[in-house]
């Protein structure tokens, strides 16, 4: 009968010498903790991410992006436009408190004057990141770079800052198409929401530039019509502008979208 082979593991004093020689090695790169400061050290995707989202002012968003503009994916430059829209997005009026209530409610804080370098930055950013670009970040990001194509340039004027607002405004335009181009790309994706952010995207578009990809529109619409219940069917919707009278909530923006 073959010995029973000794337990495991074996004792320290107990294994050879030249085991115990060996010195230890560094963790694999892949294990090794990333740097978590706020200076330029590397941050982990989910980390980046969620700074992205908790930026507080413009000028730590353009910082950011120029921090770590090489390593955002898809998503970082979705949610970086988004960031972008919501800070320049103009104050709502404080909600009005109900009787007997406590302390009143807080005014919200005021809209940031978009830079228009910050602009450009993003258009570029996301047309470089466009085939990458799943339904939920194509309707985030050309919502939100149709949205900062309605802010006024900040002190500019056909002197000084009006070339750079030309430029920014360009690139933002020339992105928006490339995106409506990659959501024809994947209709069957978007949710009924995402589609209605498409739509609420396009009529944000400046007056003269509501043009779109040939069939976009009446594709964009085909699908609203399938993903959601809204008094109209894919195969009645007629091409063109809808009727008022087969006009859902998810589709109202079609009106403005759509060039008279």
């Amino acid at each position: 009968m073959l010995a029973a082979a000794p337990g495991w593991p074996i004792p320290w004093r107990s294994r050879p010498a030249a085991w115990r020689s060996i010195p230890a090695q560094p963790p694999p790169a892949s294990r090794r903790p990333r740097a978590t400061d706020g200076g330029d050290g590397e941050l982990h995707p989910a980390q980046l991410t969620a700074r992205l989202v908790r930026c507080d002012s413009l000028q730590l968003l353009q910082q950011l992006l120029r921090q770590h503009a090489g390593d955002m994916n898809a998503i970082h430059v979705s949610a970086a436009a988004t960031r972008c829209a919501h800070l320049c997005a103009p104050a709502r009026p404080p909600a009005a408190a109900a009787p007997g209530a406590g302390a009143p409610t807080a005014a919200p804080p005021t809209p940031q004057e978009m830079p228009q370098e910050l602009l450009q930055h993003l258009a570029q950013l996301a047309a470089q990141r466009a085939p990458q670009f799943q339904p939920r970040q194509v309707a985030n990001t050309l919502w939100a770079l149709a949205r900062l194509q309605q802010q006024p340039a900040p002190g500019t004027s056909d002197a000084d800052g009006g070339g750079a607002a030309a430029a920014a405004a360009a690139a933002a335009l020339s992105t928006c198409r490339l995106l409506q181009q990659r959501a024809a790309q994947q209709w069957s994706g978007f949710t009924a929401g995402e589609l209605a952010m498409l739509l609420q995207a396009a009529s944000c578009l400046p007056e003269g530039h509501r043009t779109h990809p040939p069939g976009w529109l009446d594709a964009c619409l085909r699908q609203v019509g399938r993903a959601c219940c809204c008094g109209c069917a894919a195969a009645s919707l007629p091409p063109g502008r809808p009727p008022a009278s087969s006009r859902g909530p998810c589709i109202s923006a079609a009106a403005a979208a759509h060039p008279a």
